[in-house]
Order: C-alpha cells, then sequence, then structure tokens
C-alpha cells in the first residue's frame, strides 16, 4: 500500500513528531488556535504536480523537509499530546531518502449565503521518498468546492436547461415535490439536464473535478462509482445546489453557489471516497468524504446513481477489517 489516509477529531492532534529509528523530528502546529477537524495523508513513492494541493486543500501553512538517506526499521507518526501514533514502516529495512511534510487550512461553506464555517479544517501531507521507483501523480482540478450539505444532497443541473424544461413542462416551483411523486427524476438525468445525488449523511464534503484520471483520486478508500451522467450542452456552465433548497425552485436558480465549466465534454463520472478514522475512533465526525467528479469526452449511457451513505460504508469498512488505523490505499 503506497497511500495511507485518517482523520482525527479533537484537540491536541495539530502537533505531531516524526520519530524514525527512535530519533524525532517536531512538526509543530504554529496557528494561534488549536484546530479540531484534522485529516493526515502519508504518500509512499507518490509525487503529486505542486499545483494539485493548494486547489484541493487550501491555504499553505507549513513545509518541513528531513533529508536522511539512510537505512531505517521504524518510522511512526505521533500525535504526543494524545498519546497516538501511526507506523509506518515496522521491523522492515527501507531506505528512506527524503520525508516531506507539508499542511494546508481550508474552511467550508454552507448555506445558499456561501457563508464560511468558523474553524478550518486540517490537512498534513507527509510524503515519504524511498530507494523504489516513484509514481508520478498528475492532478489538475478544474473546480473544487469544501461545503456541509444535508440529508437532501446536492444537485449538478445545468440552470437555463431546467428552467426551459419546467416552463414546458409546467412544473410546480416545489421541484422536490415533483421530483419525489413523478418521473421527472428519470427523465432530466437522461437528458443531461439536472443530476440528483441525495440521501447521504450531514456533513462536510469535498468536491473535487477533473478530467478524466487513469488512476484513483489520493485521497483514501474508493468506495465505488456511483454513476455516469451527461450534459445536455457542451461548452457550458453547470451548478450544484444544495438539494434542500429545491422546495423552491425560483429562489435556487437565482443562486451561484458553486460552478464549473465543462467544456468539450459529454458527461462526467462520480466516484466516493471514504478516509477513515483513526485507532479507536468510529464517530461520524472522524470520517472525510470525498465526491470525485471527472469529466468523459464520450458518455454512450446514462447509469443510474447507486444511492449510498458513506457512514454505512465507512462501519463496512471496519466490520471487514479494512479500516482501523485509517484506510491504507494502492493507488
Amino acid at each position: 500500500m503506497n497511500l495511507i489516509t485518517y482523520c482525527y477529531w479533537g484537540e491536541g492532534f495539530n502537533d505531531l513528531v516524526i520519530e524514525i529509528n527512535n530519533e524525532k523530528f517536531p512538526v509543530q502546529y504554529t496557528e494561534e488556535n488549536d484546530v479540531k477537524r484534522n485529516q493526515l495523508f502519508v504518500y509512499i513513492d507518490i509525487a503529486v504536480n505542486e499545483e494539485y494541493l493548494p486547489i484541493s486543500f487550501g491555504k499553505e501553512i507549513s513545509r518541513k523537509i528531513i533529508d536522511l538517506d539512510k537505512k531505517i526499521t521504524d518510522l511512526k507518526i505521533v500525535h504526543p499530546k494524545v498519546n497516538t501514533f501511526k507506523s509506518i514502516f515496522k521491523d522492515e529495512a527501507v531506505v528512506v531518502n527524503r520525508v516531506e511534510i507539508i499542511r494546508f487550512a481550508e474552511k467550508a461553506r454552507y448555506g445558499i449565503e456561501n457563508r464560511t464555517d468558523e474553524e478550518p479544517y486540517l490537512s498534513t501531507h507527509i510524503f515519504i521518498r524511498t530507494d523504489n521507483p516513484s509514481k508520478n501523480i498528475l492532478i489538475y482540478p478544474t473546480y473544487t468546492s469544501f461545503r456541509f450539505y444535508d440529508e437532501m444532497g446536492f444537485f449538478i443541473l445545468q440552470k437555463d436547461s431546467l428552467k426551459e424544461y419546467v416552463k414546458k413542462n409546467k412544473l410546480a416551483d416545489n421541484l422536490l415535490l415533483e421530483l419525489e411523486n413523478g418521473d421527472k427524476a428519470d427523465d432530466l438525468p437522461i437528458k443531461g439536464i439536472l443530476s440528483i445525488f441525495w440521501g447521504f449523511r450531514p456533513w462536510y464534503y469535498k468536491i473535487i473535478v477533473t478530467e478524466k484520471l487513469d488512476y484513483q483520486l489520493p485521497v483514501g478508500k474508493k468506495v465505488y462509482e456511483t454513476g455516469q451522467f451527461r450534459f445536455s450542452e457542451i461548452s457550458s456552465i453547470y451548478d450544484i445546489i444544495p438539494g434542500g433548497i429545491f422546495e423552491s425552485l425560483n429562489n435556487s436558480l437565482d443562486h451561484s453557489i458553486s460552478q464549473f465549466k465543462n467544456g468539450e465534454h459529454q458527461g462526467y463520472l462520480t466516484t466516493f471516497y471514504v478516509a477513515g478514522g483513526r485507532s479507536g475512533l468510529r464517530e461520524f465526525e472522524g470520517l472525510h468524504v470525498y465526491i470525485h467528479i471527472e469529466l468523459l469526452k464520450k458518455v454512450d449511457e446514462v447509469i443510474e446513481y447507486n444511492q449510498i451513505d458513506p457512514l454505512d460504508e465507512f462501519n463496512n469498512l471496519f466490520e471487514d477489517d479494512l479500516i482501523g488505523d485509517g484506510v491504507s490505499t494502492k493507488i
């Protein structure tokens, strides 16, 4: 496994120590306030392009490089204030050339007014370079958002096409009722006007839009692809709108909350990822969810969205012993 991710919730996790063969390298958190929401990524012989991290994870707040070029048998990531650690190499002789730690902070948004959450999420990215060949991953997000969504999830739609569809079919202003009680929930995705993603737990969700990738997004464990959709128009702007505000269609279409351009693409694929929690942490607060939207040059058919609940998937991974101290994934 060359990617390890885990989340942790609560005070005291911001300070960490990289412990290598019992030698300690502190990575102190220098911001004024302790952050309770954290996620950690460990990339073993993975290199990513510089553009990917700040676009996807916010403002860089610190960077530390540890040059080693020596054989080690033990490497731990230690959170000393809470007496928690994660072993990366244990009783295994590995030549480690370098360890780089980069930290980013980002605040989530919520509501149609795009209000900013008071407390940021802190993400710590640890790149471990051994003498094994490195895998280079190039990811150029065309759009990212970090928002709170409730159980109504979100819709991806083309506003002008939807307005025309509503007028032509004489639909009510409460589009949620139309979607729940008629055939419009099937017809709109087929036409590429609107796609529905609802039913999962209220929480903060990171959405990352990219071109189609030949590898998984390095953010956690892929749950599975949840659907394939087409666009009603190319070279157009598509909106990502919280589902709850569709109780008033006119009100929802007046707000530009999150938008991305589809370019010359015909459609997109959606995939959910979960990051996992530290050992003993199974509460939902320890779960971080990513939604990857990959833009497709060609779409032969619409594959209906398979409704999932990331929390259920997270718990299933626990039951299968795939998560204990986070998620380990092969990229």
